[in-house]
């Protein structure tokens, strides 16, 4: 009986490593420079709306700081309220610099990186 136990934990321990070495590939480890544009993932379902067709995905905002390895202060616009949020719910955005960019960060450059 011994025995079955010890296996089941030791499979129960090479699944947990397997899946963590999975997480961590699709991890963001650099995170994001201060002035850069990201995509922040925010899936607010509109009632009465199909969810399919729905946006998840709202942006671009700028990094205003970097509060510690996994969270930052982000802002939407010149004007907008600055929000924090974990790396998880953000995405590097890699628009044109256009006028709309311009309209909607507030004006300036919009500095992108590759």
């Amino acid at each position: 009986m011994n025995d079955i136990y010890e296996h089941v934990r030791q499979t129960g321990q090479q699944t947990s490593e397997k899946m963590k070495t999975r997480y961590d590939r699709k991890m963001n480890n650099k995170g994001f420079d201060e002035g850069s544009l990201v995509w922040l993932h925010n899936p607010v379902l509109s009632k009465g709306k199909s969810p399919k067709l729905q946006a998840k995905w709202d942006g671009p905002y700028r990094i205003v700081t970097r509060i510690n390895d996994v969270t930052y202060r982000i802002q939407k616009g010149a004007r907008g309220t600055p929000k924090i949020v974990h790396v998880d719910r953000l995405a590097r955005y890699y628009g044109a610099n256009n006028a709309r960019d311009e309209h909607v960060l507030g004006g300036g450059s919009v500095t992108r990186h590759y």
